[in-house]
């Protein structure tokens, strides 16, 4: 995923590492078929989540995965990083959005929902996390 997400947005060159760290500290799986992986600090110049959505499910570490969130967080922003666990959360725990998302398993919907909750949970967030 990070190769993926590094051909359209560069990354730095440690980034996947910094993942691989932060998932051997404890698994980011959450559950509920998502994971949010992301790295041991924060390393990004700005915020941004990039989603993957599998066909089939993969073994994370103890649960099945589809929903894959990878969080990139600006360095310098604390209320990002608030807002994104805030907004993420909710989705994740969400048993049933995550049924929802399953039947119209699209950028589109995601996009929508993390939105709408964006804005239920800061009215202050002034740019699109969406890219």
């Amino acid at each position: 995923m990070c190769d993926k997400i590094n051909a359209i947005h560069p990354l730095p060159e440690n980034f996947y590492d910094l993942v691989m760290q932060r998932e051997a500290i404890a698994s980011t799986e959450f559950g509920n078929r998502t994971a949010v992986p992301h790295p041991v600090h924060l390393v990004m110049d700005e915020t941004f989540v990039a989603i993957g959505i599998l066909d089939k499910p993969i073994k994370w570490e103890k649960h099945h995965v589809k929903f894959i969130f990878m969080l990139c967080i600006n360095k310098q922003s604390e209320e990002a990083l608030s807002v994104f666990n805030e907004v993420l959360s909710s989705l994740v725990l969400n048993n049933k959005q995550i049924q929802e998302l399953e039947k119209h398993a699209d950028f589109k919907t995601i996009q929508q929902y993390i939105q709408s909750l964006s804005l239920e949970k800061s009215e202050q967030l002034k740019e699109s996390i969406f890219q």
